[in-house]
């Protein structure tokens, strides 16, 4: 926690630290891959512990109170979004986008999308909700980002985030061609659900294709919002044969869906089908029941409600129409 809490001139020594040289490594993917990538382990663990502090600074600045409203909260987002980017493009060469990357360091460029796609979408929907014009701007703007109109704009917001939904696809479509769906990692999880939710909303306002912007970094992305959710929910469901979670957060994605009355391709619609044929069985079930008891139920008074156990819960989900 002290390397994430660093000062910047602190975080400039680093790199000097004798217990933390910067050693370099040689990884190949096998049996994914046979060629080989450079990455310094301890380059990776500062580089993770300044993206987890802006993280943290994000749940800050969403999380917490201020009397000032979307006056304050806007330019704030504005540069948090300029550290996140100066960071990302900061990264060493050996850390830099690449197909043939390790897992591991595919997952941080898509954390870093994650905290841009819920940088930008969280404050677009609060700008919705939220007429920000009509709120005081007696006294005179303390920068120059605060000045900009367009920032207090929703649409400037939730087209920010669609544009990092259709690179987070990209990316996903690429960890898949290299590594499938077996190599199950937290970050690509969340990609996977936030690009579906915001690709999902994208594609009930609009059907034609996007030019990505430029400022989002060179790396390529989905110019078709079908395309892109159509790949972001195909990498959710291949994740929901590894982790359950990744199943309710599936679900979640098409009752949304029906609840908005979009029409996914048919492509998409087949693949809960196919995912719950070769999931969960009985012998799946009861491991699970075994392995992960719910204490909470034995010391209920009264005796154990009913479908609360994971076999009754699974099901459920089984039983559950689409």
């Amino acid at each position: 926690m002290g390397l994430m809490r660093a000062s910047s001139p602190i975080d400039r020594r680093l790199g000097m630290v004798p217990f933390m040289p910067d050693t370099l490594f040689l990884w190949a993917a096998r049996p994914f891959g046979f060629a080989k990538a450079r990455y310094r382990g301890n380059v990776l663990f500062r580089e993770r512990c300044m993206l987890t502090r802006l993280t943290h600074d994000l749940n800050q600045l969403l999380f917490t109170e201020d009397g000032d409203g979307m006056y304050s909260l806007v330019p704030a987002a504005v540069s948090l979004r300029e550290r996140l980017y100066d960071w990302y493009e900061g990264l060493s060469s050996d850390l830099k986008y690449d197909m043939r990357l390790p897992a591991f360091l595919h997952e941080i460029h898509c954390e870093y999308l994650c905290v841009r796609m819920t940088l930008a979408s969280n404050i677009g929907a609060r700008l919705q909700t939220q007429d920000s014009r009509s709120e005081p701007r007696s006294r005179e703007p303390h920068n120059a980002a605060e000045a900009d109109g367009e920032h207090f704009e929703a649409a400037y917001w939730t087209s920010e985030a669609a544009d990092l939904a259709l690179q987070a696809a990209k990316l996903l479509e690429n960890y898949r061609s290299v590594y499938g769906l077996k190599v199950v990692l937290p970050f690509i999880f969340q990609a996977a659900t936030t690009a579906s939710f915001i690709l999902l909303d994208l594609c009930s306002r609009e059907t034609g294709r996007r030019r990505p912007n430029d400022e989002l970094h060179s790396i390529e992305a989905f110019e078709e919002p079908r395309s892109g959710l159509e790949e972001s929910f195909r990498c959710l469901l291949g994740l929901a044969t590894q982790v359950s979670i990744a199943r309710g957060a599936a679900l979640m994605v098409l009752k949304t869906a029906k609840i908005m009355k979009v029409e996914l391709p048919a492509s998409v619609m087949r693949l809960p089908r196919t995912v719950a044929e070769i999931v969960w069985g009985t012998k799946n079930d009861r491991s699970l029941s075994s392995s992960y008891p719910n204490y909470a139920l034995v010391a209920a008074k009264g005796g154990r409600p009913e479908g609360l156990t994971m076999e009754e819960l699974l099901n459920k989900w089984s039983n559950m129409s689409i």
